[in-house]
């Protein structure tokens, strides 16, 4: 027994006996502790009946079916799209654009600003229907975005 005034340690339970027969703070708290397992009851848990696990609401990992590549090729051919596009904007061929942005970038650390300053000059003198198309995409997906995080997930009722 360990508490405030009595620090006995029983190496047997002989002595454990012994010593509670004599000690009353000891003997005090294993009442205690017997009181309190007898409060609690049983604790055996028992396998949930197959109607209760019916009546259970789904988790929404069990719901959802495994798509996990959807999203990836989905953004890939989006980013696709939006290449092909600033290269039809500026009037290049893509492949031209990537060489001379590595050509640029790869001379000289320094250089990098330049780098991008001639890209951000490649989109401002693209044509005003390429940016409003730029404006509207960004404002549906982003419209998107909001709708997917306001629904509620599968498999959740309430």
């Amino acid at each position: 027994m360990s508490h405030r005034t009595c620090t006995f340690r029983p190496d047997s339970l002989e002595a454990e006996t012994t010593h509670l027969s004599s000690c009353r703070e000891c003997a005090a708290e294993i009442q205690t502790l017997e009181q309190v397992e007898r409060s609690l009851g049983s604790t055996d848990v028992e396998p949930l009946s197959p109607v209760l696990k019916e009546r259970l609401p789904v988790a929404p990992w069990e719901g959802a079916s495994h798509r996990a590549w959807l999203a990836p090729v989905a953004v890939g051919a989006m980013l696709m799209a939006l290449a092909a596009l600033v290269a039809a904007a500026t009037g290049t061929n893509p492949l031209d654009m990537i060489a001379a942005m590595f050509r640029g970038a790869a001379s000289s650390a320094t250089e990098i600003p330049d780098v991008a300053r001639s890209l951000g000059t490649l989109v401002s003198t693209a044509p005003l229907e390429f940016r409003a198309a730029v404006v509207a995409a960004f404002i549906v997906i982003n419209g998107l975005f909001a709708v997917m995080l306001r629904r509620r997930p599968r498999g959740i009722r309430g």
